[in-house]
């Protein structure tokens, strides 16, 4: 199973930014040279510069791009997490977007966990990122009109790993 509206990645985490950021390769350069990520290599073709990258010493990949939404600087970070599980998906997923928090000090208002479609805090990136994984951080419950849905219907938001 495969996330929708995120090119088949089904785990969406953004950093939300004090201003826009200037350059996606700089940061995600600082973040290799800091540790936190194996390998990088530019894409483009969406319309949007982005960077494919590589951590944790596995091959799998995210995606890590800036956006604007509602005069919001968010950096978004993507990944498919189904092959590993929630605990540990969400784990590795907490933990790149944690590496790059660490290259932009001060810069972070918030986090929002755009697939349980929630706000979280720095506080709740690194605990997740070291693997204190509770089922409230990758499951959520959308119940009501904001589901779309008819009237008491919901939604069960999971990264995908359900």
């Amino acid at each position: 199973m495969s996330g929708t509206g995120s090119g088949g990645r089904s785990s969406r985490i953004a950093l939300v930014l004090d201003a826009p950021l200037a350059d996606v390769g700089t940061l995600v350069a600082d973040a290799r040279t800091a540790g936190g990520i194996d390998r990088a290599t530019p894409r483009t073709g969406d319309g949007s510069v982005a960077q494919e990258v590589a951590w944790g010493g596995r091959l799998q990949r995210a995606i890590v791009r800036s956006d604007q939404a509602d005069d919001t600087a968010l950096l978004i970070v993507e990944t498919d997490i189904v092959s590993d599980g929630l605990v540990e998906g969400l784990t590795r997923h907490a933990a790149l977007v944690d590496a790059l928090a660490r290259v932009l000090p001060g810069r972070v208002v918030e986090v929002r966990d755009l697939s349980a479609r929630t706000v979280r805090d720095e506080a709740w990136l690194a605990r997740v990122a070291s693997g204190e994984v509770r089922p409230t951080d990758g499951v959520s419950a959308v119940v009501g009109p904001s589901a779309g849905g008819p009237r008491g219907a919901g939604w069960v938001l999971t990264h995908g790993a359900a």
